[in-house]
């Protein structure tokens, strides 16, 4: 899911003069608002595309006490699609910031800055849409964050951002850790695959069917089981099938670094639909972007139809367009006229402009 797309900023202006204005424990609130999402509630999966409808408040005073902190809340509004369905419950993965404006000494424009951010796990955030409960955030953030030099009547302006996380981002893997040890144990091995440069990878049967619906597909077909013949597996990189299968044993990513080596192994998780190992390559990926590839995440993307890899291609191109926007990787995007891309391609610049960059999310 889209980071951009789930992505709500509540602009706070003149916070100054609502520090003199509002006592302590009073709030002012934000316009309702919607983000999409991809599933309610596992107990209740009438509609995995309905947005939901939330609602910020801020107390520039804190709700309580002495300390100078801001205080924030989160409101999960009940929508008319969650009570027809009786839906009372949301969990989500959030992502919670405030930030100020600074102003940009080259343009007579200004730019958003977080000044603080909270991750709010799913697991951990249970709203309960009958009582009228809200997240609270008693001491998100101190004033003197917002007025580092003591002088409170300066003119400031806020943000406050909130970003919806997808859900499955944070399905852990259910793999049973047991297998991991069995990886390339030739005791009770029943299948052999042998790659094009010589190489060959003993494994189980009953754990690559248990664990992958690719395997247990192919091992039902094409390569039931007739004798214990190696199977021949053609123009395929043999790190890249290697950390597959070590993959399937343990649920983790096998140690391979470089960038091709993992792209390679990203098309065979993908052809092999193991969502969340392709997940673990993007990350590793992430880390691996430069001037030199960035273009590649774009291209990738939209080839295997993958948002996180357009996403991070497309923030490198924000956060660097100066350097990118005349590149020999911005022509070979443009030539592969691939239109809809392109047209995304551009929007994401323009709204990645507007948004403030999580340090973590």
């Amino acid at each position: 899911m889209s980071e951009i797309a789930n992505t709500f900023i509540w602009e706070v202006g003149n916070f100054q003069n609502l520090i003199k204005q509002i006592p302590r424990g009073k709030s002012i609130i934000s316009q309702r608002f919607l983000l999409p999402q991809r599933s309610f509630d596992q107990d209740n999966q009438q509609d995995r595309n309905r947005p939901t409808l939330w609602e910020l408040s801020l107390l520039p005073n804190g709700v309580s006490g002495t300390k100078e902190v801001i205080s924030l809340q989160i409101n999960a509004i009940q929508t008319e699609f969650e009570k027809s369905n009786h839906i009372t419950r949301r969990r989500k993965e959030i992502c919670l910031g405030i930030g100020k404006y600074e102003n940009c000494e080259h343009c007579e424009s200004s730019f958003k800055t977080l000044i603080k951010s909270h991750r709010i796990f799913s697991k951990l955030t249970d709203f309960d849409l009958t009582k009228n409960e809200c997240l609270e955030f008693s001491e998100f953030i101190s004033l003197n964050s917002i007025f580092p030099e003591g002088d409170k009547s300066k003119a400031v302006s806020l943000f406050v951002q909130m970003t919806l996380l997808d859900d499955s981002d944070y399905d852990y893997c259910n793999y049973s850790r047991v297998y991991e040890e069995y990886f390339e144990d030739e005791r009770f091995a029943d299948i052999e695959f042998v790659l094009d440069c010589g190489s060959r990878i003993k494994a189980h049967r009953i754990i690559l069917s248990a664990n992958s619906i690719y395997f247990k597909n192919m091992l039902q077909g094409q390569w039931k089981e007739g004798s214990m013949e190696a199977i021949q597996i053609k123009e395929t990189n043999y790190m890249a099938f290697r950390a597959v299968v070590y993959y399937i044993y343990s649920g983790k990513l096998y140690g391979i670094n470089g960038f091709d080596i993992l792209k390679q192994t990203f098309k065979l998780a993908d052809m092999m639909m193991l969502e969340n190992l392709s997940k673990l390559i993007i990350d590793e990926l992430s880390d691996l972007i430069d001037e030199e590839n960035w273009y590649e995440f774009i291209l990738l993307g939209w080839e295997f139809n993958n948002s996180s890899l357009k996403s991070i291609g497309l923030k490198y191109i924000a956060n660097n367009w100066e350097k990118v926007k005349k590149s020999e990787g911005m022509l070979r995007l443009f030539a592969s006229n691939n239109v809809e891309g392109i047209e995304e391609l551009f929007y994401v610049i323009n709204r990645n402009m507007e948004i403030a960059k999580w340090d973590y999310c």
